[in-house]
């Protein structure tokens, strides 16, 4: 181990005990600090950063039980100059949300020009949504929505078509680099989703509201600092998608294990996904693909739901 991982150990495990007692108790003290240290072994532009900015952004993820693995993409560690910050990925409030207990699920999609669409307003709100599963036939995005099923019964969403998306995103210098120019489709995911979660009702549990409001004025901080140091040449693009390490290696086991849960046993729906991505079993997908794997996963879902439906 070179000097330099030697002492981003030795920062990061210098505080144990701090994260011990700061970290909710569902949270994995080992795995919280491992994925922190890697989190900044990967990213030289963090290693440049003062000590004591990585450690106030660490704690802020310790406080809200968000780890740094990259595959989940519920936090991150963002470089501006020589100072870190942490900013919550869309995933990670997600997860805060959930664990509120007002909601029970949260899912959002895109829409393509060749997809069956309708959208209502009104006393009867609703959504429906048939997804084109030929990726030759699916055409452009033509809009993203995201849903909220609430456990009092209620279901609320947001929808936005593909030019508020695109508004949002010329509002931003980074409008064609970084995120927005190699991870267009979820950032409009994300757009859509921040916008559903001022609607999201207060959770009757008060400590998990209050890191459901801390995480999203940290990511307002977050997103504040980035319009203003954007024309900084130290400043590096902000990675607000995860970023997947091994692209092109398969999937690891604790993917594998995600499809199949997304899945829920259904062995058609796993075979579909083997044929759609030409492989010969899960575990033969990129890494690369994983995010694409769980969306077809999905609208495989949604599909034999619409048809189950039909033939009611």
């Amino acid at each position: 181990m070179s000097e330099e991982k030697s002492q981003i150990k030795k920062l990061v495990e210098g505080h144990r005990k701090d994260l011990e007692g700061i970290l909710p108790s569902h949270i994995n003290l080992e795995r919280f600090i491992k994925s922190a240290i890697l989190c900044i072994y990967n990213n030289p532009a963090l290693q440049k950063c003062t000590k004591e900015s990585l450690v106030e952004a660490i704690y802020s993820a310790a406080e809200l039980g968000l780890d740094f693995i990259p595959t989940r993409g519920h936090a991150y560690l963002v470089p501006f100059g020589n100072k870190a910050t942490f900013m919550p990925g869309y995933r990670g409030l997600t997860d805060l949300a959930l664990r509120g207990g007002s909601v029970l699920k949260v899912f959002t999609r895109l829409v393509y020009e060749g997809d069956g669409f309708t959208l209502t307003y009104g006393t009867q709100e609703r959504i429906v949504h048939i997804p084109n599963l030929d990726p030759s036939k699916r055409g452009e995005i033509t809009g993203a929505y995201s849903v909220a099923a609430l456990r009092n019964g209620e279901t609320i969403f947001e929808y936005m078509i593909v030019d508020e998306l695109e508004s949002v995103r010329k509002t931003s210098k980074m409008a064609n680099k970084g995120a927005w120019a190699d991870h267009k489709p979820e950032m409009y995911k994300k757009t859509v989703e921040r916008r559903l979660f001022k609607h999201l009702p207060t959770s009757p549990d008060a400590q998990a509201q209050e890191r459901i409001d801390k995480a999203i004025d940290l990511d307002n901080k977050a997103v504040g600092l980035i319009q203003e140091a954007e024309d900084d040449p130290a400043i590096n693009d902000v990675p607000e998608e995860p970023v997947i390490l091994n692209a092109d290696q398969p999937l690891t086991e604790e993917q594998i294990e995600q499809l199949k849960y997304r899945a829920g046993g259904n062995d058609k729906i796993l075979m579909e996904l083997i044929r759609n991505f030409k492989v010969d079993s899960p575990g033969a997908i990129k890494q690369q693909d994983f995010s694409d794997a769980l969306d077809y996963i999905e609208a495989q879902k949604e599909t034999q739901a619409a048809n189950a439906q039909t033939e009611m």
